[in-house]
């Protein structure tokens, strides 16, 4: 069941083809369609849409997606990735701890110093279909993906000198705004593998 619907938008700045495998020495690449298992690891800068923008702004993302593609084109992909940004959009996430002028005072009786963050993570499984071009070979082409998953975040709140009891881990549940559900993802980009399998890459 999604707990959060949300629109986010992803915006990756590079997935870069670190091995191509199960290529065949007898079966050219510049010729035929071949088989391929290919590493993709990823970073990318995302701007929340929906829920999310409420509660976060622009945040960064790397991660790690594993695309096994077949001879007929067509291609299954896993993928995961770690979310942080440091955006909070909660004015009032600490009503009843706050001074009249917006300050935490600590245990010790000095100001606190409490500092949040955004945390998250995604993983998702996928299914896609490559079209071919003719050039540089029958490897390159349009890639459309579809993927389900996993989502979730949360505020991650560090009081640096441990000097207020209601923001201590028992208590962080009605502060941190943990949120999960399902997850869905679409991708369109373009694949490259070079005639020499040097140069390979996936741009979005």
């Amino acid at each position: 069941m999604l707990k959060n619907p949300q629109k986010s938008i992803l915006l990756p700045f590079f997935l870069i083809i670190l091995s191509v495998s199960h290529l065949s020495a007898q079966v050219s690449v510049k010729d035929s369609a071949i088989s391929m298992v290919m590493i993709r690891p990823s970073y990318g800068l995302q701007v929340p849409g929906g829920d999310l923008a409420k509660r976060f702004g622009i945040n960064q993302s790397v991660g790690m997606g594993v695309t096994y593609k077949t001879a007929q084109g067509w291609m299954f992909s896993a993928e995961g990735a770690y979310i942080f940004g440091t955006k909070i959009n909660e004015p009032n996430l600490f009503t009843g701890l706050t001074t009249s002028d917006g300050t935490i005072i600590g245990s010790d009786g000095y100001y606190a110093d409490v500092r949040v963050f955004e945390r998250g993570y995604y993983a998702t499984l996928g299914i896609g279909r490559l079209f071919p071009v003719k050039k540089p070979n029958p490897n390159c082409g349009f890639i459309v993906e579809a993927s389900l998953g996993f989502m979730q975040h949360k505020i991650l709140i560090q009081d640096k000198k441990n000097a207020v009891p209601s923001l201590r881990e028992e208590y962080l549940k009605g502060y941190d705004r943990l949120t999960n559900g399902l997850a869905a993802r679409e991708f369109i980009g373009y694949l490259y593998v070079g005639n020499q399998r040097l140069v390979n890459f996936l741009e979005a």
